[in-house]
């Protein structure tokens, strides 16, 4: 074997050698990307598993037992078939117009207001990055008449300063029709304001 022979063969090891170790710098190189990659994305998924966490307590701490005990029950009561509030003595609240309120019930209404404002307000300020929904809802023969009802509520608690306006609270005003009334059957409750808070 001739020296430029052996020359020849070393240096194609030699390349060989090399070439090997650059593919496998390029790999080393790509393959602790790929690992500070992965573990951005674990970082990056954890946090968000933290919050998504910290929500779903949250939620679960919104039972409607929980937003609702600071309810006064002097003013609502309870009505565990819907999950809803029924403010006491609404189907005697109006006048015949629907819209006025009776003058003997005036201070119930006003410290009615202020209970549910109380609660809304401390609800809304325990969860801040939670929207809020408030819907008064009147309940009547038809909807027209459930919904002036609601309206009538709102606007009297509006005029007398108790109002729901928080950056996460909307207040939706609704009227459904009170079935009972229709079908004429023993559970009829007259009209009534319910409260619902999502």
């Amino acid at each position: 074997m001739s020296i430029s022979h052996k020359r020849g063969n070393l240096s194609s090891n030699a390349i060989f050698l090399l070439a090997f170790f650059v593919i496998l710098a390029l790999v080393m190189f790509s393959l602790a990307g790929i690992i500070r990659q992965q573990k951005k994305l674990s970082d990056r998924n954890k946090k968000q598993e933290l919050f998504i966490d910290s929500l779903e307590r949250k939620i679960d701490s919104l039972s409607h037992k929980q937003v609702f005990l600071n309810l006064d029950p002097l003013y609502f009561v309870f009505d565990s078939s819907f999950c809803h509030y029924r403010l006491k003595n609404s189907s005697q609240l109006f006048l015949m117009d629907n819209q006025t309120i009776w003058p003997q019930l005036e201070p119930s209404v006003i410290e009615a207001g202020k209970s549910l404002n109380a609660s809304i307000n401390a609800l809304c300020s325990s969860f801040p990055e939670v929207a809020h929904y408030l819907i008064i809802e009147g309940r009547s023969s038809t909807s027209a008449a459930g919904y002036m009802l609601a309206e009538s509520l709102y606007r009297y608690w509006y005029s007398n300063g108790i109002t729901f306006d928080l950056a996460n609270c909307r207040c939706f005003i609704s009227g459904e029709v009170e079935l009972n009334q229709l079908k004429g059957n023993g559970n009829n409750h007259g009209d009534y304001v319910s409260i619902f808070v999502l």
